[in-house]
């Protein structure tokens, strides 16, 4: 989905909300409170959007509009128009999450691809914009606007070793035998078009270790050139976000540490005020984040309604695509966890437990009336069953925390974090072992309390024993997946929250 030209402020909130409603409403508990503890603390907030290779096309959605009631929680703001908060996208197991560390002075290269039969590019604009912020520096240093863009551009990452690159081009969707194919458009020796897609450009860009951000942008006039029909106009727009979606991705998955583009055609005002705010602020010593955010104020306030929110950072995500075996147990204990979640499933076992805890309390008083001798327990009869639920509880969380080696074996994981998920694990284990004992301990007393006991066979009755620690030792299964899970989660956000840039 483009990014649609809207220049009214209302009609943009239309959008941001739409775009805010795709998320569920806890998403946007979870998100304000995160902004009210970077507020309250002064830190810059990196809102992390993963996907998953199945679910990819909701990279398409323009986040980066999203609405919430930030102030008073009544009227509505767009999120990233705070200069404090960014957004980042990732794909899950795709990269390798590196935070740029960019060494000042910094290292820049610049290629504007102008083939002699493709469209226009505004390199005057580009080339201005850049001079005012590389005042020192010879423009053939870090410009290149001629012939052979790959070659060159394979020459200047060995000899000049940049820390940035900014390819400006444009880029294009085809249709092939084998599906679509997404190219940049870059200029061939002859000065005419050369196609490049991420599988020619990714190895050239590799050749460079210390490459940290790379930045796809395409720019024109803002006008619709007459002899192009608007639909058409329209359908070649979206097949050029398409291709540079699938390029950034394409090079973030060959090791790039963070790639920044626009999600849509951008304004040449808009241009020139992000190049030079952008890299102004990276030259004086701020992080991506930063970078971003105050290229999004700068770009609001000099072209309007929408240009500020085309700017778009994607990341490597160090989680791989399976966080561990899938099997039957662990389908068996998500959807047991699911059920748990859901707001009825909570109500209907609530209103169960209270229900069951008055009836057993009726029959005892009932008993307790009628016949007060027969309300007695047989504490000899009660060691061996207690003594053997006591030390199972002692053992077998231990044994089931042990035996998920989920965490222990993934070398991404930052040494805090693992530890997090270990000590999350554990506990886990033994509060789930617990509340699963508390249920059993339930089941049994209200056996006890309608005399069951006095009919049921011993076999019959140790057998149900032997259930109850069983399923004692499921919930401890379930609640230490739960537990760790949740952790890795936490601390990942807590640390991507609260880090000054990204």
């Amino acid at each position: 989905m483009a990014t649609p030209d809207v220049m009214a402020v209302q009609d943009l909130l239309l959008l941001g909300r739409r775009v805010s409603q795709v998320l569920p409403k806890a998403v946007h508990q979870d998100i304000f409170a995160a902004w009210q503890c970077a507020q309250s603390q002064g830190h810059q907030l990196n809102i992390l959007f993963e996907t998953t290779p199945e679910t990819i096309g909701l990279l398409a959605v323009p986040w980066e509009l999203m609405v919430l009631p930030l102030v008073d929680q009544c009227s509505d703001a767009f999120l990233l128009r705070d200069a404090r908060v960014n957004l980042v996208r990732q794909v899950r197991g795709w990269g390798s999450e590196k935070i740029p560390q960019l060494q000042l002075p910094l290292g820049v290269q610049v290629f504007a691809a102008m083939p002699e039969t493709g469209q226009t590019l505004e390199s005057i604009a580009i080339r201005q914009a850049f001079e005012q912020v590389l005042a020192s520096d010879r423009a053939e240093d870090w410009l290149y606007e001629g012939p052979n863009t790959l070659g060159v551009l394979q020459e200047r990452l060995l000899t000049r070793a940049p820390q940035i690159l900014y390819l400006f081009c444009h880029g294009e969707e085809s249709i092939t035998s084998r599906g679509h194919r997404h190219d940049l458009i870059f200029t061939h020796q002859d000065g005419f078009i050369q196609r490049v897609s991420a599988f020619e450009l990714a190895p050239v860009l590799s050749l460079l270790p210390d490459l940290q951000v790379v930045v796809l942008m395409a720019c024109h006039s803002g006008t619709i050139p007459s002899a192009i029909r608007p639909e058409f106009y329209n359908e070649r727009v979206e097949g050029e976000r398409r291709t540079v979606e699938n390029i950034a991705l394409a090079l973030i998955r060959q090791g790039i540490p963070s790639v920044v583009t626009m999600q849509g055609r951008i304004t040449q005002a808009a241009v020139e005020t992000f190049i030079q705010v952008f890299h102004a602020e990276l030259a004086r010593g701020n992080g991506l984040g930063k970078a971003i955010t105050a290229s999004r104020i700068a770009m609001y306030n000099v072209s309007g309604a929408i240009d500020w929110s085309l700017p778009m950072v994607y990341q490597g995500s160090s989680l791989p695509l399976e966080l561990e075996v899938a099997t039957w147990y662990t389908h068996l204990a998500d959807h047991v966890e699911a059920w748990m979640r859901e707001p009825v499933a909570v109500r209907t076992l609530r209103g169960m437990l209270i229900a069951w805890g008055f009836l057993l309390l009726s029959i005892g008083l009932i008993r307790l009336l009628i016949n007060p001798a027969n309300i007695r327990l047989d504490h000899d009869a009660l060691h061996a069953p207690l003594t053997a639920w006591f030390g199972v509880g002692l053992l077998g969380p231990g044994i089931i925390a042990l035996a998920q080696r989920s965490v222990r074996t993934r070398p991404d994981l930052a040494p805090n974090i693992r530890h997090a998920a270990l000590y999350a694990q554990w506990v886990g284990a033994y509060l789930g072992y617990a509340l699963g004992s508390l249920l059993g301990l339930f089941f049994w007393s209200s056996l006890w309390s309608l005399d069951v006991f006095t009919f049921l066979p011993t076999a019959l009755a140790h057998g149900l024993f032997m259930a109850v620690i069983l399923v004692s030792l499921g919930f401890s299964y379930i609640s230490s997946r739960v537990q760790w899970r949740s952790a890795l989660v936490n601390t990942k956000s807590r640390f991507n929250i609260y880090k000054d840039g990204i």
